[in-house]
Parts: C-alpha cells; sequence; structure tokens
C-alpha cells in the first residue's frame, strides 16, 4: 500500500509434507492412547467380571448347601469389599435360619411324639378319604402296621363311620357316633370327627379320635348278666321257701305226713340261698380286696391231708374213693393257707358232685420245669367248647343238674379269682365223659 493505494502482492508458502507428517504423528499417538484406554479398561472389565463371577459362584454354592439344610458351613469373603458385607449378612440370616429350622423341628418332634402317644387312637385324612397321619393306638386298635397313605374305608371298614366323614364335609362342623367293626375281632368305639382349616372357609381335612369302649360296653353286659343271674338264682328258692311257707301257714302244718316235707324243702332251699349269698359275698371281698393275703410257706402233704378228711364221708356217700398224689411229703408252697384250702375245696367238691363213680386225685407234680397242684377226676368231663367259659359266674355246662346238687354256680369262679389274687395260673383239661383235670401252676 502507498498513499493509500494498492501497489502489489507478497506471496509466502512452505511445503505441506512436513505438516502433514505432524498431523499423522499426533493422529497415531491419539489412536495409541484412545487403544491403551481400552485395552486397560478391558482388561480391568474382564478381571473385574471375573472376580464378580467367582464370589456370586461361591454365594451360589453356598446358597444350595443352606437349601440341603447343611448349616454347618459358613461363607466367607475377606477382602472382597462390598461382597465382604454381604457375605457377613448371608452367615447371620444362615444362623437364624438354623436356629428357626431347630426349633420348628422340635415342636414338630414334640407334636408328633404327643399325637403317636395319645391313648385314643388318631386318624388325619385328607379331602380325598386318605389318611394323612395316624397315631400308635390307632395301629393297635386296627392291628394293622402300615396305615398312612391308605383310604380310610380300607382301615374302618364301618358305613356308619363313612356317613358321619360326609356330613362333616359338607356340614363343616364336628360329630360324633357309636361304631362296631368286626374286622380283625368285635370292638365298640366312640368316635368324634372334626374338620380341619388350614385358612378360613378352606377345609384341608378330617381328623378322628376313636376311644375303645369295647371293656366299658362288655363290663356293662357282664353286670346286666350278674344281676339278671343273681335275680334268676334266688327267685327259685324265695319262691319255693314263700310257697311251702303259705302252704303251711294255710293249714298244711296239722298234716303231720306232709308238714315235715315241706320244712325239709324250706330247709334246703334257704341254706342253697345261704350258700348262694355266702359265695356272693366271697366274690365281693376277694374283688374289693377286703380278704388279706398273708403267704406262708407250708407243706403241701398237710393242705392235701385236711382236704381229703372234709370229704371223706362225702365221697364215701357217692362209694368215691380219694387218692393223694405227691412226688414227696416235704413238697412245700408259698400260699395263704386259707385261701388254698378254699381253693381245694371248691375243686373237690364239684369233682365229687359230677362224678358217679371211680375216685378222685389230689396231688402236685411237676411238668416241663414248672410246679404245679391239681384236683382230678373220672366224672362226666366237660365238652370242649365250653372250658373257655368255665369260671364265669353262674356258668352251668348242665344248669339243671348243677342246681339238683346244690352248686351256685360261684365255686370256679371263686377258685378263679384267689387263683389270681396269689399270681398263678388255672388250666382246666377235659374230655366229656372222661373225666376233668384242673392244674394250678405256682
Amino acid at each position: 500500500m502507498r498513499d493509500e493505494k494498492l501497489v502489489g502482492f507478497i506471496r509466502l508458502a512452505v511445503p505441506l509434507e512436513e505438516i502433514n507428517r505432524a498431523i499423522n504423528i499426533l493422529r497415531l499417538k491419539i489412536n495409541l492412547v484412545v487403544i491403551l484406554i481400552f485395552l486397560a479398561s478391558g482388561t480391568l472389565l474382564i478381571w473385574q467380571t471375573e472376580r464378580i463371577r467367582k464370589l456370586v459362584t461361591v454365594i451360589s454354592d453356598y446358597a444350595r448347601e443352606l437349601a440341603r439344610g447343611k448349616f454347618g458351613r459358613r461363607l466367607y469373603l475377606e477382602g472382597a469389599g462390598e461382597f465382604s458385607e454381604l457375605a457377613h449378612d448371608i452367615n447371620n440370616m444362615a444362623s437364624k435360619l438354623k436356629e428357626s429350622l431347630e426349633k420348628r423341628d422340635e415342636e414338630t418332634g414334640r407334636l408328633n411324639t404327643i399325637l403317636r402317644n395319645i391313648p385314643d387312637a388318631l386318624l388325619l385324612i385328607n379331602t380325598h378319604g386318605t389318611i394323612e397321619l395316624s397315631n400308635n393306638a390307632a395301629r393297635a386298635l386296627f392291628v394293622s402296621s402300615r396305615i398312612d397313605g391308605r383310604p380310610v374305608i380300607e382301615i374302618v371298614r364301618s358305613p356308619d363311620f363313612i356317613a358321619l366323614i360326609d356330613k362333616v364335609k359338607l356340614d363343616r362342623t364336628p360329630g360324633s357316633a357309636e361304631l362296631v367293626i368286626d374286622s380283625p375281632e368285635e370292638k365298640y368305639l366312640s368316635v368324634r370327627v372334626s374338620p380341619l382349616f388350614c385358612k378360613p372357609d378352606e377345609l384341608a381335612g378330617i381328623v378322628a379320635i376313636f376311644h375303645d369302649t369295647t371293656r366299658l360296653k362288655k363290663l356293662e353286659q357282664m353286670r346286666k348278666d350278674f344281676v339278671a343271674n343273681v335275680s334268676h338264682e334266688m327267685k327259685t328258692p324265695v319262691t319255693a321257701i314263700k310257697g311251702f311257707a303259705e302252704t303251711l301257714l294255710d293249714g298244711a302244718r296239722y298234716d303231720n305226713e306232709n308238714a315235715e316235707e315241706f320244712l325239709n324243702t324250706i330247709k334246703s332251699n334257704s341254706e342253697r340261698l345261704n350258700r348262694l349269698v355266702e359265695d356272693l359275698l366271697m366274690l365281693s371281698r376277694i374283688e374289693l380286696g377286703v380278704i388279706k393275703m398273708d403267704k406262708t410257706e407250708g407243706s403241701i402233704a398237710d393242705i392235701i391231708g385236711n382236704v381229703a378228711g372234709t370229704f371223706l364221708v362225702q365221697a364215701a356217700e357217692k362209694n368215691l374213693t380219694i387218692k393223694k398224689s405227691l412226688e414227696s411229703d416235704d413238697m412245700v408252697i408259698s400260699a395263704d393257707r386259707d385261701m388254698l384250702e378254699q381253693i381245694f375245696n371248691n375243686l373237690v367238691d364239684n369233682a365229687i358232685k359230677f362224678t358217679g363213680s371211680g375216685e378222685i386225685e389230689i396231688g402236685a407234680a411237676r411238668e416241663d420245669g414248672g410246679r404245679y397242684i391239681f384236683v382230678k377226676d373220672t366224672g362226666v368231663g366237660i365238652p370242649e367248647k365250653y372250658i373257655q367259659r368255665l369260671g364265669e359266674r353262674f356258668f352251668r355246662v348242665d344248669p339243671a343238674r348243677s342246681r339238683e346238687l346244690g352248686g351256685t354256680g360261684l365255686g370256679l369262679a371263686i377258685v378263679k379269682h384267689l387263683v389270681k389274687s396269689h399270681g398263678w395260673e388255672m388250666k382246666i383239661v377235659s374230655e366229656a365223659g372222661k373225666g376233668t383235670i384242673v392244674k394250678i401252676y405256682y
């Protein structure tokens, strides 16, 4: 510029090769730095990922061990940052879980023990009619070692019980009933059935509790039979006494030919009534424990000698002989002497009554290492089907003949109770027409 007028241009230039080379070098450095950054980041990422994977694997393995119930192990992740705190929390959780499960198992075990040892039979039945749980009493009552998992109708074969279950399911209220089952043996049962709810209005199953009333029923029947038998046994002599007394009062006392016969009849019936009352009182005293047992060592030979002497006249009147049979005269027995003589007296009295001819044998012997006393006769014998009932009150194989002979039907019942009081065992062996032997093992 000159005097503010353009005079000309100046042009400056340098080669671009140097610039391009500098730019390329800079670009290469930048790329190398970026690559190195990516490689370092990737390596760090891979390392961190592998580290986390290993930690997660350890935690996962530990969780599986916990799921299998192995609470003895502990999780250790030292120097793992936040994972160390997580491991500590998991260990605490495992400890509390172990305590909770142990407490639950203890409570469950206690509950199962209580349920299985309840004296009454218990069945837990699901809504499909299958038994889920039973106790020891149920297995004993239904005589089955495997009840759980079976349909209830296979175990309790009673239409009344099935009907009761259906009613409880429908009404959702408890119910009860009296049942009689025939298999494996006749039993009387009182059952109470209740619905089981795990959630409100959602029936989960049925709980049935059985109480065996068989013994009570049999005792009640025995009581009724006893009252009926006593009434029957007393009615005959009382009626006879009353009838002949009225006959005498009506004027027969002036009939010298018949008056004495009537009085003898009254006397014999009163004696029969007296024997019946005495036997009943004896049984009552034995059962109530009023009669105290005084066991002492005594000579069997002396006791048998006394008993034989008592019945010599009665046996002679029927042309019977009484035979004493002992292995040796020094045999001794530990017993209440009065009770033992009562046992022998009742047995010998029965033997004489039911033996028409032959002999009565009283003695003591050994059998298979055991010792026993016995009374043996050659009388009419007892049919095998009646042997199990001998010892029942008022039971007679031949009622008419027994009454004719003056029996009360209580002699063997008294013997049975006296034998039981001593802790002995009685066995009766007999055959119709060939005689009877009563053995008492002591």
